[in-house]
Parts: C-alpha cells; sequence; structure tokens
C-alpha cells in the first residue's frame, strides 16, 4: 500500500464490518507498507476501511474456513435436567487473541450447532432441538442444550452453522455427525393394580382388572411428561404399550396418563384383536422412536374356560353338533374379518347398554339380566352373533374361536364371549387300532374312548383342557356295518357273512360264516348250517358252497359223472363197499397206519371195522373231498353200476351206486 499524501499509515483502519466485527492488528513495518492480522468466523464478511475518521466500503469479502469440532457424545434421560442435556463441544480454527474474544462478546451470532432430524432436515428449521448456544473459554467451547425429544440416536444429525453476512443467512459448513445423542428409552420395571384402599397389588390378570376399573399401572423409571417433551416433529406423540409376540403390534391402552417419573396410569383398550396373541404376551413401553425394553410374564390375558358341553357323550364319527359354555370366548369379527369394524359394532353395543335402562355396571362388566338376546343383536349378524352372557367385560377380546374334538375340527356356527356351537363330520377318534405285523387290519378299539376337547381364542388356549366321551357309533338294525370307518353310514352285511351286537366285527364290519354254514342272503344275523359231512371256506354265499370234507364224497353228481355236486350230504369212503376186511395182525393193517377216515391217495392205510374194534378194514380207495368222486389206490381198481334216483332238485340226479373194488393183478399177496 503506497503512502497517502495528506494522511500517514498509522490512520488507515481494516476491519471486517468496521467497529463491529472483528478489529485489526495492524503493523506498520515500513513507511510504505502496513500489515493487518484480522481474526474472526462467518462467510462473506464485507472488508471496510477507515482513514481519518471517515469510513470506506470496499469491494472485497472475506471468509473464514469452517471450524473444527470435536463432540463429546451424550446419553441423558427424557427426566434429565438442562446441564445433562448439554451436548458439548471443542472447537478450533476460531478467534483466539485476546485482543479479538475482548471486543466480540456474541460468537453465537457467528456460529452455531444444530442437532435437527434426518428424515426432517427438509422441514425442520435450524438450530432444530438446539434450544441454546453456550460459550466458554472464549469461542473454544460451545455447547448446545438439546431440548428432550424422544428420538433414536440415528435419527439425530449434528451440524455446524456458519454465518453468511452478504446474505445474513446461516450456511451449513459441511460437518455433520450422527448418532452423537442417545436418549435413554423409558424402562418398565412392573404393571400392577390397586385394591379398593389403594393398596399396590403386584401382577397384572386382565380377567381381575376387568371386574374393577378397568385400568392398571406401569411401574418403571425415566417417565417424561408429554409436556416436558418437544413432539413436534415426533411421529409417536403419546406413551403406547405394545403387547409382543403378534404382527402386527397391538396397543393394550386406550390412553396412558402421566403421573410421575415412574408411575403412568393404563386405561385398558376396550377391544383387542385376539386372532394371533398369545395368552402371557411381553410388554414394550413406547414414546416416540425410543422403546424400553420387552417386560416378560407380567400381564395376563382373559384365557377361555370351559363349563359345560352340551351332549356329554358324542359318536366317533358322522355329523354332530356340540354347544360349549364358559367364558372369555371373545366375540366374533365382522363378516369382512375386520378387526376395525367389529370393534366399532361392539362399542356401539358398549353404547348402548349404557343409554338403556335394563343395563346396570356391575363392578367393571354389565349386567343383561332381563335383556332379550335380539335387542343384543340389532345389526342381525348370524350366524355370529353378540353375548348374550350375564356380564360384558370391560375388554373385549374380539377373534375367531377355533374348536377341535379329537382328530376333527369343529366349525364354529355360532360364537359370543361365553357361548360357542360347533358341527364336525370328521371322524373324531381312531376306530382300530393300528394292525400288528402280518395283520390285515388291527383291533377295534373300546367302544368308549374320552377324546380332548381344544379350544382356542386365536392363539390363546382354553385353560381347563376338557374331555368328551365318543361312542362308536352303531348301525340302527343288527345285520349291517358301516363299511367306511369315518363315516357312520351302514350298509347290508354281504352274502357269506352276518353280523349282531355280539359279533367281534360289530359295528365296523361282518363276521364270516363258520366253517359249517354259508348265507346266502345280505343283512343276516346268522348263518345257514351247510349239509352233513360238508364243510365251507369264507365266504360262503350259497349251499353251493358247502362242499365235501377229506374222506367223503357226494353221491350226487352231473349226468357226465365226472364230479359229485356240491351242497349234500356227503358220504363216507369207509363203508364196508370200499374196505376189505383184514385181522389186527393181517399185513398190510397194524396200528401204524389206523386212520379215521379213508382219506389217504397212496400208503395202505386202514380204518376200524366199529368203534373199538380190534377187527380192520383196509381202504381200497380214498375220498379227496371237494367235489371229487373215489379214486382207487393202489393195486385197486373201480367198478360199478348206476341206477338213478329223482331228488329233491329236479336238474339234479341222486346216483344210487353199485359199486364194487377189485384187486389189481399185480397186487402183492
Amino acid at each position: 500500500m503506497e503512502k497517502d499524501p495528506v494522511t500517514q499509515l498509522a490512520d488507515i483502519n481494516i476491519s471486517l464490518g468496521g467497529s463491529n466485527f472483528f478489529p485489526q492488528l495492524k503493523e506498520v513495518t515500513e513507511e510504505t507498507v502496513m500489515t493487518s492480522n484480522i481474526e474472526g468466523q462467518g462467510l462473506s464478511l464485507p472488508v471496510k476501511m477507515k482513514m481519518s475518521g471517515v469510513d470506506f466500503d470496499m469491494e472485497y469479502k472475506m471468509s473464514f474456513t469452517t471450524p473444527v469440532v470435536v463432540i463429546t457424545k451424550i446419553s441423558p434421560t427424557l427426566t434429565a435436567g438442562e446441564v445433562s442435556r448439554y451436548l458439548n463441544t471443542a472447537l478450533t480454527n476460531v478467534p483466539t487473541t485476546e485482543y479479538v474474544t475482548a471486543q466480540i462478546t456474541s460468537p453465537a451470532d457467528f456460529v452455531r450447532l444444530s442437532v435437527r432430524m434426518v428424515s426432517l432436515r427438509d422441514v425442520q428449521a435450524a438450530p432444530g432441538f438446539c434450544e441454546r448456544q453456550i460459550f466458554s473459554e472464549g469461542w473454544t467451547k460451545l455447547a448446545c442444550v438439546v431440548q428432550a425429544a424422544p428420538l433414536s440416536a440415528a435419527n439425530l444429525v449434528v451440524e455446524m452453522q456458519i454465518k453468511n453476512f452478504s446474505s445474513t443467512l446461516w450456511q451449513l459448513s459441511g460437518y455433520e455427525l450422527l448418532s452423537q445423542i442417545t436418549w435413554q428409552a423409558p424402562q418398565i420395571t412392573s404393571l400392577f393394580t390397586r385394591d379398593a384402599n389403594g393398596v399396590k397389588v403386584d401382577s397384572l390378570s386382565v380377567e381381575t382388572v376387568m371386574i374393577s376399573d378397568p385400568v392398571f399401572y406401569i411401574e418403571g423409571r425415566n417417565f417424561a411428561s408429554l409436556t416436558s417433551l418437544s413432539l413436534t416433529y415426533v411421529t409417536l406423540k403419546e406413551y403406547k404399550l405394545w403387547l409382543q409376540g403378534v404382527d402386527p403390534e397391538l396397543s393394550f391402552c386406550k390412553s396412558i396418563e402421566y403421573l410421575s417419573d415412574t408411575e403412568l396410569k393404563c386405561y385398558i383398550t376396550s377391544c383387542l384383536d385376539a386372532r394371533n396373541i398369545p395368552n402371557d404376551p411381553a410388554v414394550v413401553l413406547q414414546i416416540g422412536d425410543l422403546r424400553s425394553t420387552e417386560l416378560q410374564r407380567k400381564l395376563t390375558l382373559p384365557q377361555p374356560a370351559i363349563s359345560t358341553i352340551t351332549p356329554e357323550l358324542i359318536y366317533d364319527a358322522g355329523f354332530s353338533e356340540i354347544e360349549i359354555q364358559g367364558i372369555s370366548f371373545s366375540e366374533y369379527l365382522a363378516s369382512n374379518g375386520s378387526f376395525e369394524d367389529a370393534c366399532t359394532e361392539w362399542q356401539k353395543k358398549l353404547q348402548g347398554l349404557l343409554a338403556g335402562s335394563t343395563g346396570r355396571r356391575l363392578a367393571g362388566a354389565w349386567d343383561l339380566n332381563g335383556i332379550d338376546p335380539i335387542d343384543l343383536d340389532p345389526w342381525n349378524l348370524q350366524p355370529r352373533q353378540l353375548a348374550t352372557a350375564s356380564t360384558i367385560p370391560a375388554l373385549q377380546m374380539l377373534g375367531s374361536v377355533s374348536v377341535v374334538v379329537g382328530d376333527a375340527t369343529c366349525n364354529v356356527l355360532v360364537q359370543n364371549n361365553s357361548y360357542v356351537k360347533c358341527a364336525m363330520s370328521a371322524p373324531r377318534r381312531a376306530a382300530r387300532k393300528e394292525p400288528e405285523e402280518g395283520e390285515l387290519r388291527g383291533q377295534i378299539i373300546s367302544e368308549n374312548v374320552d377324546v380332548s376337547v381344544v379350544l382356542k381364542v386365536g392363539s390363546i388356549p382354553e385353560k381347563n383342557a376338557p374331555v368328551l366321551p365318543t361312542k362308536l357309533a352303531e348301525c340302527e338294525n343288527e345285520g349291517y356295518y358301516r363299511p367306511n370307518e369315518d363315516s357312520d353310514a351302514c350298509e347290508a352285511c354281504p352274502k357269506g357273512t352276518y353280523s349282531t351286537r355280539f359279533t367281534t366285527e360289530w359295528p365296523l364290519g361282518c363276521t364270516f360264516c363258520a366253517s359249517d354254514s354259508y348265507q346266502d342272503q345280505v343283512g343276516m344275523t346268522a348263518c345257514t348250517a351247510c349239509p352233513a359231512n360238508t364243510e365251507s371256506v369264507p365266504p360262503a354265499a350259497g349251499l353251493q358252497d358247502c362242499r365235501c370234507k377229506k374222506g367223503y364224497y357226494s353221491p350226487v353228481y352231473d349226468d357226465s359223472q365226472t364230479y359229485g355236486q356240491p351242497g349234500f350230504a356227503c358220504v363216507s369212503c369207509s363203508s364196508e363197499t370200499f374196505t376189505l376186511d383184514k385181522n389186527l395182525d393181517d399185513a398190510p393193517c397194524d396200528l401204524s397206519n389206523l386212520r379215521d377216515l379213508c382219506d389217504e391217495p397212496v400208503s395202505p392205510t386202514c380204518v376200524r371195522k366199529s368203534p373199538g374194534s380190534t377187527t380192520f378194514r383196509l381202504c381200497t380207495i380214498y375220498c379227496a373231498g371237494g367235489t371229487m368222486l373215489p379214486l382207487s389206490k393202489p393195486y385197486f381198481y373201480i367198478s360199478k353200476s348206476q341206477a338213478v334216483a329223482t331228488v329233491t332238485n329236479k336238474d339234479q340226479k341222486e346216483g344210487t351206486s353199485r359199486w364194487s373194488t377189485h384187486a389189481h393183478p399185480s397186487m402183492p399177496a
């Protein structure tokens, strides 16, 4: 700078905006050179010159590099005092000389901290939650007093702002940092009620609350009054007590009242969606973004309890209806499945009871004695109707009841808080045991078997776990059976079988006729005996299934005389016609080859001449049974002549045979 011909350099002062801004520390090193050292902060500060008492605006503007910030993280409670809410920072690259700091007493006019919500920086004006800027040690220490706002650390950003003196606006310096402020969430330690004298009763059973005032108390710490919190930019502006284990979460309190830093009062919601909620859910308290840790096993919701089931005994299969009475069965959902619509209808119902002359409050419930059930259902929402129980709880569970009886789902037809009617057609129990190895089917299980009745409201199980006896469904008439064990429909037993209540297969099957009988009709309770000396093979569905036993033959045969006709009494092959007299010592008869009948095809066999006799007769033929005619044994042959006589069945001919047996020439002596 050249020396002014009139004014000396010592008379020239350079400053940023005059004496109201940053003063200079000038040094004249030569007669024509002056050095001005200026400390400060800000953007676009105007450079001013004063010569011989006259101010001159210069075209120059000066901006300082922004301060360097070091933050000390804080974790205050929502109930903390102001000092605990100081967000402390250390600043460098700011004026430090006493000459400057002594004259500039308001550093906050040049730099400041801002705390804002990350998601709302375009909406929330700076400095956001910083309600005061406090400098200390000149410019090097800056504390921001943070407003109590229940927000998560990740949702709060700390920024540095610099004043722009050309635009007179605050401008972000480019410095920002997340997660420097961690508000401590409120915590729950217990839930409790108070008795008539106001004495605290630990733990909370909603069923107990339901018969008293519909409120309970939340005990814990760090409960701040809503009036002390900054809630303008907070989404959840009130306390919520959330039930866990269900998605989405359910709010259990209609409203929560602040009593103190350690106690809140919950007014229970009038409706609760019971479709997926557990019986003893954990709870979480929330305000803003802040959520407490879960409190476990301190809250018990109304649990359904069965008192009676009608009828007291049901059949194992077929269509069946049962009626169940008890408590806490919940109310129906709206026909469209909407919980909100169902709750609205329930609240209308309660309002109607409030206005009615017959509805009166009974310790937190409503006495409905004398009220016509039709009046309880003005919307005629059959088949799911509103409660007709003697009391209505302050908290009403809303959801669908499910009922399982043994192995069968019982489809709910009518449901209210104290009554369920359901129907089922699937089998309630197994009719037979699993078959043992090698068996075709297992044995019939006992006629009467107790099965479990499982009732749930959503996922809340009934607590009494009753059982219901089931009896095997019998057929109305004997001679019938159930062809399908999963159904109670009956059909007539087929031919060759019979059935009575005393047979082992009743009522799930028919019994085959014994080997000496047959049955040629359906739906019978007994079988008909086969002719003498015949037997049958199951299923013996007619007389023709009765055939000769071994050692016997049918004297009735067809015209070709190639086989004996079945269904007639059979004749023994041991007659004198077909045997030869032999003494005990006559070969080939002895005790070793003694038999009752001539039924051995090859080996020499003998039969007694008469019972107890020691005289034997040698079999010259044998009878294989069935429809086979007599056949000669080795060394013998048969010749016969036949006279034909008419028998009862005109289509059959009984041969009155004249048989003779002869020794073959090769027979040994």
